[in-house]
């Protein structure tokens, strides 16, 4: 005698719950837009010019912990910046 559900039994459960992770996953992505395409959000961004370094808020971020970045010099690799 099998003791598992009927909606296992017959395979619909699977389905079922496909499509709850899908819903649930639209509304996350939904929430997340919202928040991310928000005036707040888009004029509070720290962009800054590529091969600067940085925003300055990333100094201050560390500064508190007592730390700072590591100088990139002339000859490090990743100073050099490929054409």
């Amino acid at each position: 005698m099998k003791t598992e559900p009927a909606a296992h039994a017959c395979g619909t459960f699977a389905p079922r719950y496909d499509r709850l992770g899908i819903a649930i996953a639209k509304r996350t992505y939904k929430a997340y837009l919202g928040l991310l395409s928000s005036p707040r959000w888009l004029d509070d961004f720290p962009n800054y010019a590529a091969g600067s370094t940085g925003p300055a808020a990333a100094d201050r971020l560390l500064a508190r912990d007592g730390r700072a970045w590591l100088p990139i010099t002339p000859g490090h690799p990743h100073a050099e910046r490929s054409a």
